[in-house]
């Protein structure tokens, strides 16, 4: 495998905001129709993400894009949330029409897993780094609005407040110095993850690029396994939405 990444899903709304209308969106009509297109074909009632994410995913598409050797093939997969499975869709068809237009030969693929599959062997799971529940306690004895922390919680953390990185930051390296740590099983899981994507596509002919469109929580897990990371030390160590984190392979 030439790559393996994590993506940050875009942008959320803020607590307490409202979705403004398509029409009302600031999208220029090209892009009102991407972003129909897309939450139509996943049938999301909550797209989760904010309008101002799709001219970033649009650049970030553009980027990757122009990093990829001819022949690539792009294989994406998605955690189980609105917001980051329309990432992955707007992602994913903005490369796909960039391969149209450019005519560089990429190939842009999903994997999917059963719905039933068992959670120790699911990517899905494994990728998500379900470690926000741990969080809780933590969240809310430092919050200065605990109102924002449960409403933050209750919509599932598909909203954003104010310091939310500083908490969840905060979070993160005090489970990372636990000594039962969460984050760090999730590691040596996506480690064993890794082999196990390697060995399937050990014979693909194409030059391999994995991405997952994930969450803090997932790209933490990434940076722990593969890059060294034992402690974040300022915020702008933090993955940002929309932010491509690749991990640091053993080329052998």
């Amino acid at each position: 495998m030439d790559e393996f990444n994590f993506i940050r899903h875009g942008e959320k709304l803020k607590l307490g905001e409202t979705r403004k209308t398509l029409e009302d969106s600031g999208l220029t009509k090209e892009q009102q129709e991407k972003w129909k297109e897309a939450v139509d074909a996943l049938r999301l009632e909550d797209p989760e993400l904010a309008y101002e994410a799709l001219p970033k995913i649009e650049q970030l598409a553009q980027e990757i894009y122009d990093s990829l050797p001819n022949g690539a093939l792009l294989l994406f997969l998605s955690t189980d949330t609105p917001r980051t499975k329309l990432t992955t869709n707007l992602l994913s068809s903005e490369l796909v029409r960039l391969e149209c237009q450019n005519g560089k030969n990429i190939a842009v693929a999903s994997l999917w897993e059963p719905e039933n599959n068992n959670q120790q062997d699911s990517l899905r799971d494994v990728f998500t780094g379900d470690i926000m529940d741990r969080m809780k306690k933590i969240l809310i004895q430092d919050s200065q609005d605990e109102q924002a922390i449960k409403e933050y919680f209750e919509s599932g953390g598909n909203k954003t407040f104010a310091m939310e990185d500083e908490l969840v930051m905060k979070a993160v390296n005090e489970e990372l110095a636990s000594e039962n740590s969460m984050i760090k099983k999730r590691a040596q899981l996506l480690k064993e993850q890794y082999e196990r994507l390697s060995e399937k596509f050990k014979d693909e002919k194409r030059p391999l690029f994995f991405y997952c469109v994930s969450h803090h929580s997932g790209l933490v897990g990434l940076d722990v396994a593969f890059n060294g990371r034992e402690k974040y030390n300022s915020l702008d160590e933090m993955p940002k939405p929309l932010s491509l984190w690749k991990a640091k392979l053993d080329r052998k």
